[in-house]
């Protein structure tokens, strides 16, 4: 074995102690991130005014699709849809809820 983990033929052996941690993101990544965000942000009013340029319906689409590399995506729950609630399933969740704020 040669220097840093290596083996003869410049390769990493298994179980490497000197290379990067499992998970770590590689140096190359995190610059072409750094650069993208860079470029994005330049690039950003010009984005906008295109975006203005758009109908109703496609203006729409983009936002939805743009807000996927913003927001969290949410999940299902197994908590009940509120639409398919009773008013008196309703009224209760109401006052537990503003009984919980007068607590806080």
């Amino acid at each position: 074995m040669t220097d840093k983990g290596k083996d003869s033929q410049g390769r990493f052996t298994q179980g490497n102690r000197y290379g990067r941690p499992r998970g770590s993101i590689a140096r190359l990544g995190m610059d072409l991130r750094e650069d993208l965000a860079d470029f994005l942000h330049e690039e950003l009013p010009a984005v906008k005014a295109e975006l203005r340029k758009l109908d109703g319906l496609m203006k729409i689409r983009m936002f939805i699709d743009l807000a996927a590399f913003v927001l969290p995506k949410l999940k299902a729950t197994d908590e009940p849809y509120l639409g398919n609630l009773s008013t008196e399933d309703l009224d209760q969740i109401i006052a537990r809820l503003k009984s919980e704020m007068v607590k806080n």
